[in-house]
Formats: C-alpha cells, sequence, structure tokens
C-alpha cells in the first residue's frame, strides 16, 4: 500500500490553470493535472478572474485528478453564477476516467452541465443565449452549500 501510494506522488503532476477570456461574457477555464488542496490557491485566483464573465466553461480534458474540496468549488462557482443569470458549463471527455467516477460518486452530474468535449459545453452557452432569460440555469435539483 505504501508502494503504491509512493509511486502515485511520482507519477503525480500539479495542477496548471488557464483563463481564457477571448469570449464576450465567457471565460473558459482550463484545469491540467491534479488539483488538490495543495493546488487550492491557485484554482481560487483562477476563479476570481473568470468570476467578472457572465458565463464560464471549465475545461477538464486534460484534468487527471480532483479531489472533493475542487468539485465543490467548481459547484459554488455555479451557483453564484445562477444567482447572477449566468451559466457554469463543464467539459469532461469520457476518457478521464478518475475524475469521471468523483463526478459520479458526488452525483455531480445531477447538478452541473457536463459534456464530453469543449466544443459541446461551449455550443450549449449559444443554445442558451438563444433561449428566453427565465429558463437560464435552474439546477435540477437544490446545489448543497457549506
Amino acid at each position: 500500500m505504501a508502494a503504491e501510494a509512493n509511486e502515485r506522488a511520482q507519477r503525480s503532476v500539479p495542477g496548471t490553470v488557464t483563463v481564457t477570456l477571448a469570449v464576450p461574457n465567457c471565460a473558459r477555464v482550463a484545469l491540467r493535472g491534479e488539483w488538490d488542496i495543495s493546488t487550492e490557491p491557485q484554482l481560487a485566483e483562477a476563479l476570481e478572474r473568470a468570476r467578472g464573465r457572465e458565463n464560464v466553461v471549465i475545461d477538464l480534458c486534460e484534468c487527471t485528478f480532483l479531489d472533493s474540496r475542487t468539485i465543490g468549488t467548481l459547484m459554488t462557482l455555479a451557483q453564484e453564477l445562477a444567482e447572477r443569470n449566468g451559466r457554469l458549463e463543464v467539459a469532461l471527455p469520457p476518457a478521464q476516467n478518475v475524475v469521471n467516477r468523483a463526478f459520479a460518486l458526488l452525483g455531480v452530474r445531477e447538478v452541473l452541465s457536463v459534456h464530453d468535449s469543449l466544443d459541446d459545453a461551449q455550443r450549449s452557452l449559444a443554445r442558451v443565449r438563444a433561449a428566453p432569460s427565465s429558463t437560464w440555469l435552474r439546477p435540477s435539483r437544490a446545489m448543497p452549500v457549506d
């Protein structure tokens, strides 16, 4: 068991983040590598930049691990955006097994709008912009709040 933990520690890739603000009213936050308590300051800084936009796309296409605290932070952001009539979309390809498993165990797909690709997430925002504003981001169930 200790050897397994040591091997994982040697393979782990600390998270890196990129925030893109090229599209009006939308920020893209790309998380790569592993995200846990040690990367919380970088995540907080990136999400602070993204909060200035009406909508946010979280790109997890190159994310290999998310802890429950990081997922909770994304859920909190979704709630904040919804309160301002904004939207959070998540791109999470099926190939990201570890992250998909965490989302499944925590029921994240029941609360957040999760897509199999970045293009699908961005198209979802385009469709929502065309819909009446009263239909924007109403969670399918109440979001848990700490």
